[in-house]
């Protein structure tokens, strides 16, 4: 209403791919204080990119400004074991603005680098790397930085000892494992 508006960025986990697709869980991130009405001060997140690691954990990147900020990278995510639906909450500001950039392009609107890239490092199938446009310095000039995002380790794998004497005959053995 008024001019309170947000600009966010949504996500969806859809699942069942081998019937009919379903939307597991869904999230946005997204500034959630209203601005007023002469002055609109929440963040907007622009060209945002997300991936899921061979974790299941999943990162979010994207530009974001506001009237009061510079256009900066921020980052937000979700560990597979959370609750459904959502990102952690709030945001990570990966790297503030720098500068104003204000260049028109015969229309009365900015025109801005376009990019925005997350994807999981083939070698590990864990560490999330992520490509993001920011207002760099001096004034105009936009930038991409290039961020490593690092998941949680994967839970210890445990081992068994000697469970079993020689000389006996061989028991069943069974191990639960879960995250740590």
């Amino acid at each position: 209403s008024g001019n309170s508006r947000r600009l966010g960025a949504k996500w969806y986990e859809i699942g069942n791919l081998a019937g009919t697709p379903t939307i597991t869980q869904f999230g946005t991130l997204c500034t959630t204080a209203a601005g007023s009405a002469t002055s609109n001060t929440q963040r907007g997140f622009l060209y945002p990119t997300v991936i899921a690691n061979g974790q299941g954990h999943v990162a979010l990147a994207a530009s974001y400004a506001s009237e009061t900020e510079f256009v900066g990278i921020a980052a937000a995510g979700r560990l597979r074991t959370d609750p459904l639906a959502g990102t952690r909450a709030p945001e990570t500001i990966v790297l503030t603005g720098l500068a104003s950039y204000d260049i028109r392009d015969g229309v009365p609107r900015n025109r801005w680098g376009d990019y925005s890239f997350t994807d999981v490092d083939p070698t590990d199938d864990q560490t999330i790397w992520t490509f993001q446009t920011y207002a760099d310095t001096p004034a105009n000039n936009w930038s991409v930085r290039a961020t490593k995002l690092i998941a949680p380790p994967p839970p210890t794998t445990a081992t068994a000892g000697n469970v079993v004497c020689n000389g006996y005959a061989a028991v069943p053995l069974t191990l639960i494992g879960g995250d740590l």
